[in-house]
């Protein structure tokens, strides 16, 4: 006959096998996001020192760096909060996953203990046996 704790503490496993691998996932997509944002501002930094050398430029390039500027400055800004998004989903996976731990490990304790609960009374139950057959021999 099967402990239902062993079913238990298999879902238990499963679920923070399955929470590992999202924290994976969840570190590789933050890394993504954060190379992202290193090549937009080493191109932004590139853009903004090929203008500075550029000589002579006129209204129509100074509006059109203007608008480069603050369209690569809002995906920057953008690039920044996808990053703090997920920093914030890391951070919560990583405490469901603390929480499926303390489950998993809360359950094979008391599996444990049941099981030591089991063999003691097993224990018990054979030492009455033989005291009951010492007596019985002793009566005679």
């Amino acid at each position: 006959m099967t402990d239902p704790l062993d079913n238990i503490l298999r879902l238990k496993t499963w679920k923070k096998e399955e929470l590992e691998m999202e924290i994976g996932r969840l570190e590789e997509s933050l890394q993504r996001e954060r190379e992202g944002l290193r090549r937009l501002e080493s191109e932004f930094a590139r853009r903004v020192e090929e203008f500075s050398r550029k000589e002579g430029f006129g209204p129509d390039s100074l509006r059109m760096f203007h608008l480069y500027m603050a369209r690569v400055n809002r995906e920057m800004k953008e690039q920044r909060g996808m990053i703090l998004k997920r920093v914030k989903d890391l951070e919560t996976t990583r405490e469901r996953l603390v929480e499926a731990y303390k489950e998993k490990v809360l359950i094979e304790k008391l599996r444990q203990r049941r099981m030591a609960m089991g063999t003691e009374r097993e224990e018990r139950l054979r030492q009455k046996e033989l005291d009951f057959i010492c007596l019985q021999r002793y009566r005679r």
